[in-house]
């Protein structure tokens, strides 16, 4: 899985693409298949540094995405009509 991540907080230039492993849900998770996203002006205010110390390096700077639930969490609601 690819994603890009926080490395410093210099708005886009500071972006760090990773390549990991897919996660698993845990037990009151969703996981899901992001198929689109977009930057909106809060993932632009993150990635200048306006929220100081709530946000770490590190983070997936995300607020808008679409796309398709592949697991469900064993105790989440619902768990056992959704399977992936």
């Amino acid at each position: 899985m690819k994603s890009y991540h926080v490395g410093e907080f210099t708005g886009t230039a500071g972006l760090v693409l990773r390549e990991e492993a897919v996660p698993r849900a845990g037990a009151h998770e969703v996981l899901i298949r992001i198929r689109a996203s977009s930057l909106n002006f809060r993932d632009g205010m993150l990635l200048n540094g306006a929220f100081g110390p709530l946000v770490q390096p590190g983070v997936v700077p995300l607020s808008d995405g679409a796309g398709e639930v592949v697991e469900v969490g064993a105790a989440s609601p619902g768990s056992n009509r959704v399977t992936g």
